[in-house]
């Protein structure tokens, strides 16, 4: 009924699921009136997604005991690639990075 999974992929899926989550939990802060969540905080969603992408590459790249298998791998990869482009967005508004900024009128 269950299959053995890799460890690692399911580490860095779990890690990147937490940094998912504690960007969601910043930008709800912020939009809620709490400017003291974009400073400092958005490092741990880069650092946890940055974890867990690397964590899920070398989960697939050195398979253990365990098969593989390619949903696991993409959910992981996806929840650590939204981690880490949240917190760089947030990190962009903490440091008043100017992204999308107009020159000219």
């Amino acid at each position: 009924m269950f299959e053995p999974q890799n460890a690692l992929v399911r580490l860095g899926g779990a890690l990147g699921v937490a940094a998912s989550c504690i960007g969601l939990l910043i930008f709800f802060g912020a939009c809620a009136g709490f400017d003291a969540a974009f400073r400092g905080f958005p490092i741990l969603p880069l650092i946890l997604g940055s974890l867990g992408l690397i964590l899920s590459l070398i989960g697939v790249l050195i398979p253990r005991h365990a098969p593989v298998f390619d949903t696991n791998v993409l959910a992981a990869f996806f929840v650590s690639v939204i981690g880490i482009l949240g917190a760089l967005v947030e990190i962009a508004v903490w440091q008043k990075w100017a992204l999308f900024s107009m020159t000219g009128t």
